[in-house]
This record gives structure tokens, sequence and C-alpha cells, in this order.
């Protein structure tokens, strides 16, 4: 008889007892779990198929992808016997992608960052009266991969007493500025410049500087800056 086909990952069963030709749809089911289970990709954003791709081998195919993968988007290609075999995803997958070291979700139309693989990650720091021109405030080799986002969405920098005039202190990472917090005229509440994402990893230092002319009303301050690992 027609074996019958699961309705999640579409593993076929249902053959009678006894029965022959059921290898064919066992291979298929024996190659889906193989793949599937602990579903761990290489990367999601690779557009163009690899030229020398190792045996088992898995994608998650991005729009506009080439070659074997046209057509294929969104779809877990997995490198077997020498070709690509494609699965389509339903809503509720689940995929450890490599490259980035993030699960990613498939919620029925786009592979989307999952809520539990970004761990949030906090700089605080706290600074009491009024900082000498060109003090460190902190200095800071970060532990682990972390994220910080364009405009450091989320971050906060405040201080007990407001500034004169504008000050802006800077944002370096290994010595290189990256951004600065701004505190305007009359104000206690910063603002922040960080034009992209910045991508610290594993022993990067992060530092934040007082500028080499200080305003002298400024002081008590504190920051956080928000970032994910």
């Amino acid at each position: 008889m027609t074996a019958l086909v699961g309705p999640n990952l579409g593993v076929n069963y249902g053959w009678a007892l006894g029965e022959d030709g059921w290898k064919p749809g066992m291979d298929l089911n024996l190659k889906l779990l193989d793949a599937m289970l602990q579903l761990a990709v290489k990367d999601k954003d690779l557009g163009t198929p690899p030229g020398s791709p190792a045996e088992g081998d898995r994608y998650i195919i991005p729009a506009g992808a080439t070659g074997a993968w046209a057509g294929q988007t969104n779809k877990v290609a997995v490198r077997i016997e020498g070709t690509w075999e494609f699965y389509s995803p339903t809503e509720g997958w689940f995929a450890w992608v490599q490259d980035e070291n993030l699960f990613y979700t498939f919620d029925g139309a786009a592979w989307v960052t999952s809520i539990n693989s970004a761990q949030p990650y906090d700089v605080h720091i706290t600074f009491n009266g009024v900082p000498d021109s060109s003090l460190v405030l902190a200095r800071v080799p970060v532990p682990r991969t972390t994220v910080f986002p364009a405009g450091l969405t989320g971050s906060y920098a405040k201080s007990e007493v407001a500034a004169t005039a504008s000050t802006t202190f800077a944002i370096l990472k290994n010595g290189a500025s990256i951004g600065s917090i701004v505190w305007g005229a009359g104000a206690t509440v910063a603002t922040f410049t960080f034009t992209t994402e910045q991508t610290f990893a594993a022993g990067d230092l992060l530092k934040v500087v007082a500028p080499a002319v200080i305003d002298v009303s400024l002081a008590d301050i504190g920051i956080t800056l928000v970032g994910t690992r």
C-alpha cells in the first residue's frame, strides 16, 4: 500500500506488515531525520552554493540565491551523496547558525533571530564629582562577543548636575573612536552618537574618555551601555 505521510516532518509510515517496496520511503525518512534533527547550519546569508561542500553541510537559503539553490528561498539545503537536497521549514523550526553563533526561528515567512539567542550584556559606569580632563571613566576588556546596536538603542547616560556647555565624551574600541556621549548645555540627560552597530570580540577593549576641555559643572555621572551577547 502507499505509505502515509506525517503532517509535521513529512516522515513516511503505514506500510502493511511484510510489504515489499518500503526501502525508498524509509531511506527518505532516515535522510530527513539525519538532516533536520539538532539542526545547525553553516550560514544563512550565502547566496551562491559553496564550491567544495562537505558531506552533510547544511545551509539556510536566502532570497535571490543562484545556481543549484535558485528558487529555494528559506529552505534548508543539505549536501547528501554529492548533491543538494532541500527541506521546507514549517513555522516554529529552530536552527543554530554557526557563523553567527545565534539561534534563528522560522516564523512561517522568514528566518528571524530567536528571542532567546541574544542575551543582554550591559556595561555600567559611574563617576562621582567632576571628572578631570581626558579622564578614562571606563576601561572594560569585553569577556565574550558582544554587539552594541547603532544609536546605542536602550542605553542611558545621566548626571546629577547639569553641564554648563555642551560636553562630549568619547567611546573607543581598541583605541579607535566609534561614538560619543553628549551632554547638551543645561542637560542632565545625554544623547549618543553611534553610527553603526559595533561587534566586540572577546578581549576587545571598550573605553569611555572625558574630553580634553572638561565642563566644570557636569558632575556625578552614571552611564549604562546596552549590548547583547
